[in-house]
């Protein structure tokens, strides 16, 4: 028979009286079955039954329905025997605890205690596992070593140390030597006191560098029951806390190095004007100490005409109306100077948003605000000429042509360049070349009228308006006396200058009422007119803008053309004089186009030098020449050098001298057999590294001329400084030498200095037996032309050659 009871202990009080009996006067059966005799309320709701429902039932059959089969096999087993034993029935509302009593020896005849078990072993495992810290237990044995004897999943994942690596090993099993030595002393601290303990550490682990901050509770037991006999753990990862504590510190430091050390003036003042603080700058610029300002009101140190003003900047933070401002106020140093300062003020406030204090950076602005007017002249007038540059230009425009005019009258727009103005200043001083610039000007405005507004607008690009006009023919009068003006040179530091004007010319309001309108439309009229050559002008006409448009196209074919190798080079003979021998050759690059026509070398080749293109197609006309002129020695044709022409832009290429000697190399053609004709324009503009490219061609056997001498500049420095081997005289010179005695004088007189200089000279452009006669009376060297033959293609070189040695 078998009784239920709340606890053992209260047996003999708590058992109802009837229920006692009933254990009493049970009789045993010989074949004993667990029928249930007496159960209180307690018994029966732990169950989740009621006392008259189970009296008289099988314990066994019954917790069968209600528990699971592995535990009511272990209870059948526990009512067989005779010792006191405890099962646990996991219930679907629970699980129980049956503490099983036999009584008086008869082992069918038990006192059963029934309680509540809570959780499960499983259950908690659960909790632990999905707890957000990691948690772990560390086994203490006898002798003072540690085991770790579990540990969570949350543990797992923050140290990537898996149970197998870690469950029974020492920490020094399981991490690095300094590591393990750390958290040892932690552990045997722990122990030593038996008290929990708190402490931070960082760990090397799989996961990497982590802080951690770990809670040990020691756990008393052992036969003394006052030995600790584990250590339950349980550990955060604070790496993000930590790092952002550190950066705060590192925050705080650097912005008060930042503070010290800034180059501005820094101060904090609190609500009341009173200043807290200020920095080493600030200190540098009042003139006083840090302790003669601290506590001190900020109007102290401001001018006393500024007062006012900042007191309404400092009340308007203060009130909210503003967040920040900047303004540039006066202040008043010790020595009792004035300091202009550009301020820029800001309130700070607490974190309930009331006013805490207001911080303000000081920039020295005194010499800035001195020098303003000298600025704002140098941002609106060019500082040699004195004339307006194109911003203040084209405020005066707008300003003139929003005047009112009479009787429907016109303005003119005139853009002006002058041809050489640009080489002649790179080939002087400065102090010279700006005394040519203000003599020019000079000659400009006697020029104009007292209306007429005149600006530089580019370096040597000048604009003039002319407003209130009667007509078109007004300007253009204008124009004429201009380009009359400048028909005689200009004397500057001893030297005379010849500088051609050439127009540009738009008209307001037929082309344009906009001043940048007037100034774009100008400007494609000064390219027209620069196409045509100097001492001209041309007025505007919207076909420019399609002359432009054409431009681009071309620049775009250019490059088109270059990759497809759309370009053939011709031949034109050079002709000793005196015997008529045929002496080498210039080569001469032409395009063929995709269409199959010849396109005019001064169509493309101005497009390739403002783009640059110029300098790939500079490559291909060297490469092709030298590698003909080899060919043609292999055959046995001509033993003969060439000439090839080099632009301004790929003289000034800084691997010039390395391109063409390997060039050179590859062809197989002698450097003695090349000869690089140059441009005054290119000399002129030339850099000491340019030179030293020049001078290592030379000394490799490169030969250089000179090309188109007399139409450009009256210095001749540049022969003395580069290694010259010849120039060739410029065939408007040549062409006109019979008819022109000037022409002829000047054709002389080059002959006669270059000799003087050990150069040859070769003319060019002969083409009438007239011309030859001058020049061998000159004692000319050489000389090229239709008299002998035009550029002439490859295939036709071989006939050339015979009929010349012929």
């Amino acid at each position: 028979m078998t009784a239920g009871l709340d606890a053992p202990q209260a047996l003999p009080h708590t058992a109802s009286e009837e229920i006692g009996q009933a254990i009493l006067e049970r009789q045993v059966p010989p074949t004993a079955i667990s029928h249930i005799v007496a159960v209180n309320d307690r018994f029966a709701r732990l169950l989740g039954t009621s006392s008259p429902e189970v009296v008289g039932r099988d314990l066994a059959e019954y917790a069968s329905r209600l528990a699971q089969p592995v535990d009511c096999a272990m209870l059948v087993e526990a009512l067989a025997g005779a010792e006191p034993s405890v099962v646990v029935l996991d219930m679907a509302h629970g699980p129980v605890a049956l503490n099983i009593q036999p009584i008086g020896g008869a082992k069918a005849t038990h006192v059963i205690v029934t309680e509540d078990a809570g959780p499960t072993d499983g259950q908690i495992s659960h909790v632990i596992d999905n707890l957000l810290a990691s948690v772990f237990i560390v086994d203490v044995t006898e002798d003072g070593q540690f085991r770790y004897a579990m540990l969570n999943r949350r543990h797992e994942e923050l140290t990537g140390l898996s149970l197998d690596e870690v469950i029974g090993r020492s920490p020094e099993q399981v991490l690095p030597p300094d590591d393990a030595a750390s958290v040892l002393a932690h552990y045997r601290t722990c122990v030593k006191r038996q008290l929990p303990t708190t402490f931070q550490e960082v760990l090397h682990l799989p996961t990497g560098r982590r802080h951690w901050e770990t809670r040990l509770v020691p756990i008393i037991g052992g036969a003394s029951g006052s030995r600790v006999t584990r250590l339950f753990g349980s550990s955060i990862d604070i790496s993000e806390r930590v790092e952002a504590e550190q950066a705060l510190r590192d925050s705080e430091q650097r912005f008060r190095s930042i503070f010290e050390h800034a180059g501005v003036g820094i101060g904090y003042a609190s609500v009341d004007g009173r200043i807290i603080d200020v920095n080493r700058t600030l200190e540098t610029m009042l003139g006083y100490g840090r302790e003669e300002v601290i506590g001190q009101s900020f109007k102290q140190f401001v001018h006393e005409d500024e007062i006012s003003q900042v007191t309404g900047r400092f009340l308007e933070l203060l009130s909210g109306r503003r967040a920040t401002f900047q303004t540039e106020r006066r202040f008043q140093r010790r020595d009792g100077t004035e300091l202009w300062a550009r301020t820029t003020a800001s309130l700070v406030r607490d974190p309930l948003g009331r006013p805490k204090y207001i911080i303000g950076l000081f920039e020295d602005v005194t010499e800035a605000r001195r020098a303003r007017e000298r600025i704002h002249y140098l941002a609106s007038f060019d500082q040699v000429t004195g004339l307006p540059n194109l911003s203040l230009f084209g405020e005066r425009v707008t300003t003139a042509l929003e005047r009112p005019a009479a009787d429907e009258r016109i303005a003119a727009l005139l853009a002006i360049s002058f041809d050489r103005l640009d080489p002649i200043r790179f080939a002087h001083s400065r102090t010279a070349a700006d005394h040519l610039m203000r003599r020019l000007v000079d000659r400009l405005r006697r020029a104009l009228g007292p209306d007429d507004v005149v600006g530089r607008i580019g370096d040597d690009l000048f604009a003039v308006l002319l407003p209130n006009l009667a007509d078109p023919e007004e300007a253009l009068a204008t124009v004429k006396s201009i380009i009359a003006t400048f028909s005689t040179p200009i004397e500057a530091d001893g030297q005379d200058f010849l500088l051609p004007p050439v127009i540009g010319v738009s008209l307001s309001p037929f082309d344009a009422g906009n001043p940048d309108e007037l100034v774009r439309m100008a400007g494609a009229a000064l390219q027209r007119a620069r196409d045509q050559g100097t001492s001209r002008f041309e007025l505007y006409t919207p076909d420019m803008e399609t002359h432009a448009a054409r431009q681009l196209s071309l620049e775009s074919r250019l490059r088109r053309a270059i990759d497809a190798d759309q370009f053939e080079l011709v031949y034109q003979p050079k002709i000793e004089v005196e015997t008529l021998k045929l002496a080498g050759f210039e080569a001469l690059v032409r395009w063929r186009g995709e269409d199959g026509a010849l396109i005019s070398p001064g169509e493309f080749i101005p497009a390739a030098e403002e783009t640059g293109l110029i300098i790939p197609l500079g490559e291909l006309v060297l490469r092709s020449a030298c590698e003909q002129m080899a060919a043609w020695r292999r055959e046995g044709l001509v033993d003969l050098p060439v000439s090839v022409n080099l632009s301004g832009r790929q003289v000034s290429d800084p691997h010039l001298s390395r391109k063409a000697l390997a060039i050179l190399a590859h062809s197989g053609l002698p450097s003695s057999h090349l000869k690089l004709e140059l441009t005054e324009t290119a000399l002129f503009r030339s850099t000491p590294g340019i030179r030293e490219a020049l001078l290592e061609l030379h000394a490799a056997g490169v030969r250089f001329l000179l090309d188109d001498f007399g139409t450009g500049y009256s210095s001749l420095s540049y022969l003395k400084r580069f290694p010259i081997e010849a120039i060739k005289i410029d065939k408007s010179f040549v062409q006109g030498m019979v008819e022109d005695p000037d022409a002829a004088s000047i054709v002389n007189a080059i002959i006669n200095m270059a000799h003087a200089l050990k150069m040859r000279v070769i003319a060019e452009g002969v083409e009438t037996q007239e011309q030859l006669i001058f020049l061998r009376a000159y004692r000319c060297d050489r000389m090229q032309g239709f008299l002998f033959a035009p550029p002439t293609a490859v295939a036709d070189i071989p006939a050339l050659v015979r009929r010349l040695a012929s």
